[in-house]
């Protein structure tokens, strides 16, 4: 009778624990999203069908910048955001293949803030100006 008490016991603390502030350092908001690109910039890529990120847990992102994968890490508190120097293949595309990719990966890693209003993701610089807007993929 001891022995089932104490695996409920140690199972109850395990789920408390889980759900508490701070457990999980990953993004709240983001961690399990994918999202395409709208805008970056202030402009439409044209190679947005093929362009995407996933904010995956533990603070690790992955995707295509319409050319090339790419893959880092993040960190966020709130609406603050924080995007590691991105690790990508090195393939050379036609235009504007090579440049949506390029402002891409610099409105990611540029990011200090984001917003998320639904399925629209919006990232601001440290100024706070919009570097990219960004629409969900996986409805999670």
């Amino acid at each position: 009778m001891i022995r089932p008490v104490i695996i409920l016991i140690a199972a109850l603390l395990a789920g408390a624990c889980a759900g508490s502030p701070g457990a999980d350092s990953s993004a709240p908001g983001l961690a399990g999203s994918e999202w395409r690109p709208l805008e970056v910039g202030g402009e439409a890529p044209a190679s947005a069908e093929a362009m995407f990120v996933v904010f995956g847990g533990e603070g690790r992102l992955h995707g295509n910048g319409g050319c090339n994968t790419f893959s880092g890490g993040y960190e966020s508190d709130g609406s603050d955001l924080s995007v590691t120097p991105l690790a990508a293949t090195r393939m050379a595309c036609p235009e504007p293949a090579m440049a949506d990719e390029n402002a891409f990966l610099a409105a990611l890693q540029g990011a200090t803030a984001f917003l998320r209003e639904g399925t629209e993701l919006t990232l601001f610089d440290g100024q706070g100006n919009v570097t990219a807007r960004l629409a969900q993929t996986d409805w999670d």
